[in-house]
């Protein structure tokens, strides 16, 4: 159990961030890791929302450069367009606060959830998480291998997966994920649920992300399901609907708009989609 409260968390952090920021202006650029691998089972939006707080953190402390690390759920179209969210809003959130000069490189994260045992099944795996990256057009990606049901990672297990990897980009070409309207909607509602998260946790710390990021925790609006770190309220119930995305099921206290919920809702089996604004 994780017992380290968020407070020691954003200190150590700092520190490290300002590490990277003092080497940049002393002409050696570092470009730290902004991570959203979570446990496998967590909203889009919040993954998305941990990399937004994160970049303005590491931006407060002279972090030019920043890798946007995504985990992925393994749905395409909403892990595609919580990349899109992603980048957008790091991007908004560091200029509104006066750090117009941070540039963002994207890369993703595999699934972190249960990993299967047979090989077949675990290069299914590996091939569609870097499908995923692939089509999103994604600058780097992480790899996992058939070893990893199991025992630590070994380097054939490891090598296997690159050359999965690289000959699907010799497969795949320039392809990737044209726009869609229900890509556009994916992406609407992601963006309302990281902005409502933020937006909360910048008025309870009066502007100060840090300070409104641990009220946040402590109040549990800023909430996931399964997490091994015991301040989480752990309100929040998560599921997949019929194409594999995550859904809510339950949004605890998260302060997601009404729209969010009633989409999530609709996801649900039985639910009524309803259709892309134009």
């Amino acid at each position: 159990m994780q017992e380290h409260p968020l407070e020691e968390e954003i200190r150590i952090n700092q520190y490290e961030a300002r590490l990277a920021g003092i080497y940049t202006e002393n002409g050696v650029p570092q470009i730290p890791w902004n991570a959203c691998n979570l446990t496998g089972y967590d909203s889009a939006g919040y993954r998305s929302f941990v990399c937004v707080s994160e970049s303005l953190l590491a931006a407060e402390q002279g972090v030019k450069f920043q890798f946007i690390e995504h985990g992925l759920n393994m749905n395409l179209i909403q892990d595609i367009a919580m990349v899109r969210v992603t980048e957008k809003l790091c991007q908004e959130y560091c200029e509104r606060f006066g750090y117009r000069d941070t540039s963002f490189v994207t890369g993703a994260f595999p699934f972190l959830g249960a990993w299967p045992p047979r090989e077949e099944e675990a290069n299914a795996m590996i091939a569609w998480n870097a499908v995923i990256a692939i089509m999103g057009g994604m600058t780097g990606v992480v790899l996992k291998c058939q070893d990893e049901a199991f025992a630590t990672p070994t380097k054939e297990g490891m090598a296997s997966s690159v050359r999965l990897a690289r000959h699907l980009l010799t497969l795949m070409g320039t392809q990737n994920m044209p726009d869609s309207e229900k890509l556009k909607l994916e992406e609407a509602m992601i963006e309302m649920e990281v902005r409502a998260i933020m937006e909360k946790c910048l008025e309870a710390g009066d502007g100060d992300i840090a300070v409104g990021m641990c009220k946040g925790v402590e109040a549990g609006w800023v909430d996931t399901m399964l997490t091994p770190w015991k301040y989480n309220k752990g309100k929040v119930v998560v599921m997949r609907d019929a194409e594999n995305a995550v859904r809510y099921l339950d949004t605890g206290d998260v302060p997601l708009p009404k729209e969010v919920k009633d989409y999530h809702k609709e996801n649900w089996p039985g639910g009524k989609r309803r259709k892309a604004p134009t």
